[in-house]
């Protein structure tokens, strides 16, 4: 043992900035005395993995790299970046010998002109608070500002007087604004990003939004960020005040001890600790200032432009819009102010009011997102695996003028080149063509184009595009996400705005307010009325569903207990009395399979709308049996509208869009709402009234319904399914118990996992098992853990890296050996029989280049989202290993729970069932024995820790994979 020459500390957990513990300035100095590459600002995990591959170990090494042959060049990194970070190495590295912080301009600064009434604003918050109190959310305790050399401090300690100071802050904003064009200046997404959830509880988004697209809050980091390379360790604001002020010598001295400060005075209620954080807090406000001041006086290439909205960005704007804003406005009104208790409970109220603005709130990220992508430089978007930057056009293919209707539509396919980058850009993605080049005019959007094929090699990739026009000469791709949400926004407001108006008796129900409620199910039989159904021991569900009397029923099918073929009874027995059936989903693909079961069951009118059909379209959706049974048609049109009048019974198929139509009102008997685990109850509320009868059917212990957004607490954003089960009493619902696919062995866990021991295995499951033919380690059946140890690498990211790539190998290494030791009872075990699953997309990509290394491409590889209600006797699925995150303190997320990379993702229950509850036989459950020594920061991580380690203790069994040798202990 050398203290002289030992390794850099090794961290341990999710989280970097908190792996050490109280060791954390002992290991932060022991790396820095190494000349660390963490401590080049902006260098990235995957930046310093190429950099070491380099032999690059050290911020000296980099900032002599190219110093002799004058060709800096870093394999596997783009020049732009290897430039960049050079001049951060030699500027920190300038800054260390001079002891002056060196820095350098390399684009135009953009600001604002100044005015005395500009507000410097800067927040103390405490991201913690929402695991220590009811509310489950942040606390922002202190508001400071600063406008003419005046220091303001707003307290907040309590829900009510944070919401008054954001209502305060938001009106002096628009005054300010409105009346002086002042503008305000933060360090950091900070601020903006509470700003925004606070506006989500308070129904003020709009107001917000406006201020925002107009250009009034100036995000510094993000600006410097942009023109400036300093030459410091980070760019927090506490690194870069050195050019205009000496060091702090505060009680508080950054974020962190706000926050232990706060936490202090929760427990002691001392005053003096609250002195401490508004001392710190004016510092920083007035910090802020002075870097303003600096920038002006010393970056000599200043933009000032007060103007930031774009064409791009805008929604819009139609005489529709402002009938429904009035119509939502007048119904938030009535919520608040008018609806009876006895009409709707406060949970119902509040589910309402987010119901309202819950699709406008989903648009609200994506074109956000929208405009930082048309702000960005090519650079920041080659930089950005969402897109694809600083691509040229090479050639066009052909163009094809195609005759359709009376019109004649160009379409072109165009090949196109850009450096190599990872993308996540995949055919047929939709994607908008931004000129790097040239601005917009006022009257011109940019083209649009689809993604027909992209290949990556050690250059560069190579894209071909479909598009009605030529791409520019220079140009970045940007993905085209917009779905417009219209009808359904506007149904759902004129469905609350009926049941809040309507002056009927309240013991008056159907459908929607039975959902609303969250009400138990009518029955009625004959035209009476029956007391009530024992849904919990009921036989036949479709009898259940016939004796509906406007109402709603729910039916959870966990995996294999043959929810679909429930679906299809129902519907088949409904058509045969002459009832009109509509199937609903969030994907065409669900509805169809669910008409595909019925079709063989019942003869009358089948109808499916809304998806135009494609040419060299196969019929496997449907079944070849089938395709000739089923009549198609785009929309609800007028002959759409007659098949159903005249048909004596029919079953119809659509989504949302089509049944939030005013046609679709009160068309049909009952509506099934397959995968209701999926639809958003505001989705629900907007179609509800296009039947007499709701039948939910999905699991809300599989994947919820994805949201961009972030909603008010409660249910504004959970799934219909989730919405009408959750309660302190809920209703009545028929819960499928038996389950088909699984084993016993693997059913014993899943139930475990997410059913509380209450599904159970059909007798048929046993039948399934994978036949021993040689020798491997596995359990025939059940649950497998691997756990997989990677070589020591003193840089957590890279300690992460390398155990994905170990988990990739294990991954690979099971499949091979099963697939050569085991075979089904009436034949081999093959490629097709197993699934592989992983978190995120970059590692199944991983994954899928091992298995195509041993010949074994034709092995199924996704996330959980893309095998949701797939099947197979064998699943191997890869927890893969959490990275650590690069430490740039203001880019920071605000809540690491989020991150696809963090435990709160990896480990999630619903992902973890679906991943399991694939396999009929056998899962192998692959994952790096440090996941338990995670960091439990909040008590949903220690709660989902807990689940892992309750998995471990009850797997069959339990394995080492030793990555050196591709072989198991």
């Amino acid at each position: 043992f050398d203290p002289k020459n030992c390794a850099p500390p090794f961290p341990r957990g999710d989280v970097p900035s908190t792996a050490h513990g109280r060791w954390q300035k002992l290991a932060e100095g022991m790396l820095k005395e190494k000349d660390d590459l963490r401590f080049v600002a902006g260098c990235t995990a995957r930046q310093r993995k190429f950099l070491r591959k380099a032999g690059i170990d050290t911020l000296t090494q980099l900032a002599s790299l190219g110093r002799k042959n004058n060709d800096p060049h870093v394999p596997g990194l783009r020049k732009d970046i290897t430039n960049k970070l050079l001049d951060q190495a030699r500027l920190q590295q300038k800054s260390i010998h001079e002891n002056v912080i060196a820095w350098k301009q390399v684009r135009p600064l953009v600001l604002p002109k100044g005015s005395q009434h500009d507000i410097f604003f800067d927040l103390e918050g405490d991201p913690l608070f929402a695991t220590t109190n009811d509310s489950n959310l942040p606390r922002d305790y202190l508001w400071g500002s600063v406008v003419s050399d005046t220091y303001h401090a707003d307290w907040a300690l309590d829900q009510d007087t944070e919401i008054q100071c954001y209502l305060t802050f938001l009106h002096k904003t628009e005054q300010a604004w409105q009346q002086h064009n002042a503008h305000v200046y933060h360090f950091g997404h900070y601020e903006l990003a509470s700003l925004r959830r606070l506006a989500i509880s308070t129904n003020s988004e709009k107001r917000l939004e406006s201020l925002v697209r107009d250009g009034v809050f100036v995000d510094l980091y993000k600006r410097i960020k942009r023109s400036l390379i300093i030459g410091t360790t980070s760019y927090s604001l506490k690194s870069i005040e050195k050019l205009y002020r000496q060091g702090r010598s505060l009680q508080v001295n950054d974020a962190q001890g706000s926050v232990i400060a706060y936490e202090a005075y929760l427990a002691s209620q001392d005053s003096s600790l609250l002195d401490a954080i508004e001392s710190y807090n004016k510092d920083d406000c007035f910090s802020t200032r002075e870097l303003v001041t600096w920038l002006r006086t010393n970056v000599p290439d200043i933009i000032y432009d007060d103007t930031t909205t774009s064409l791009e960005n805008s929604f819009p704007s139609r005489d529709e819009d402002i009938i429904q804003e009035s119509n939502t406005e007048r119904c938030i009104r009535i919520l608040k102010e008018l609806c009876p208790k006895s009409l709707l409970d406060e949970t119902a109220r509040e589910a309402c009011l987010g119901w309202l603005e819950y699709h406008a709130r989903e648009q609200r990220p994506l074109w956000r997102q929208r405009r930082e992508w048309f702000d960005a430089l090519p650079s920041e978007l080659s930089d950005d695996d969402r897109c694809v930057g600083q691509a040229w056009f090479v050639k066009e293919i052909f163009v094809d003028n195609a005759e359709s209707g009376k019109n004649k539509k160009r379409r072109g396919s165009y090949l196109i080149k850009a450096p190599i980058q990872p993308t996540r850009l995949s055919p047929p993605q939709r994607v908008t063509l931004r000129d790097d080049e040239n601005t917009l005019e006022e009257d011109q959007k940019y083209p649009a184009a689809n993604v027909a094929s992209i290949i990556q090699n050690n250059t560069n990739i190579q894209i071909t595009l479909l598009s009605s026009k030529p791409p520019p000469a220079k140009f970045s791709l940007i993905p085209d996400e917009f779905v417009n949400p219209e009808p359904i926004p506007t149904a759902l407001t004129e469905n609350i705005l009926q049941i809040l108006t309507t002056k009927n008796d309240i013991h008056e129900r159907n459908a929607l307010t039975d959902f609303i409620a969250r009400r138990s199910p009518r029955f009625c039989s004959n035209d009476k009325k029956i007391e009530k159904i024992d849904l919990k021991n009921i036989d036949d569900v479709s009898s259940a569903v016939a004796m509906l009397d406007r109402s709603i029923l729910a039916v959870q099918g966990p995996p294999g207990t043959g929810k679909t073929f429930v679906a299809a009874q129902s519907v088949a027995r409904l058509a045969a009395n002459g009832r009109r059936v509509v199937i609903t989903a969030s994907s065409h693909n669900a509805i169809e399979h669910v008409m595909s079961k019925a079709l063989s069951l019942v003869d009358c009118c089948f109808l499916k709308l809304g998806q135009r059909a494609k040419a060299g379209r196969s019929n496997n959706d449907m079944g070849d049996e089938f395709s000739d049974k089923i009549m198609r048609r785009v929309s609800l049109d007028a002959k759409a509208l007659k098949i159903i009048e005249e048909a004596n019974a029919c079953v119809i198929g659509a989504t949302a869009w089509t049944l939030a139509r005013p046609e679709a009102r009160n068309l049909f008997d009952t509506v099934f709402v397959d995968e209701a685990g999926q639809m958003p109850a505001a989705t629900l509320a907007a179609i509800a009234c296009c039947a007499s009868n709701i039948v939910l059917l999905g699991d809300q212990a599989q994947l919820p319904a994805p949201t961009r957004a972030a909603h008010p607490p409660g249910h504004t954003a959970s799934s219909c399914l989730e919405y009408y089960l959750h309660g302190e009493t809920p209703p009545d619902y028929i819960f499928l118990k038996t389950t088909r696919r699984l084993r016993p062995e693997l059913c014993s866990v899943v139930s475990r996992l997410s059913y509380n021991d209450r599904l159970i295995s059909h007798s048929e499951a046993q039948n399934r098992y994978l036949i021993r033919q040689g020798n491997d380690p596995f359990p025939n059946a059940g649950l497998c853990l691997v756990n997989v140890h990677s070589t020591s690498d003193n840089d957590l990211s890279l300690q992460s890296v390398n155990e994905n790539i170990a988990e990739a190998r294990a991954v690979a290494t099971v499949v091979q050996t099963l697939l050569a030791n085991r075979a089904l009872p009436e034949r081999k075990l093959t490629q097709a029989d197993v699934l592989v699953v992983a978190p995120y997309n970059a590692h199944t990509r991983l994954i899928q280049s091992e298995l195509q290394a041993r010949n074994l491409s034709h092995v199924a590889v996704g996330t959980v989202d893309r095998f949701q209600g797939k099947e197979a006797p064998l699943v191997v699925a890869s927890l893969c290993a959490v990275g650590g995150q690069d430490e740039d303190d203001p880019s920071l997320l605000d809540d690491l729970s989020s991150s696809p990379r963090s435990i709160a993702f990896v480990l999630d229950t619903r992902r973890l069932n679906v991943a399991l509850s694939r396999a009929q036989c056998l899962a192998v459950l692959i994952a790096s024995p440090h996941i338990l020594d995670s960091p439990a920061t909040s008590i949903e991580k220690m709660v989902l820790l807990a689940q892992f380690a309750t998995l471990a203790e009850i797997a069959h069994s339990t394995l080492t994979f030793d990555h050196t040798n591709n072989n198991f202990a």
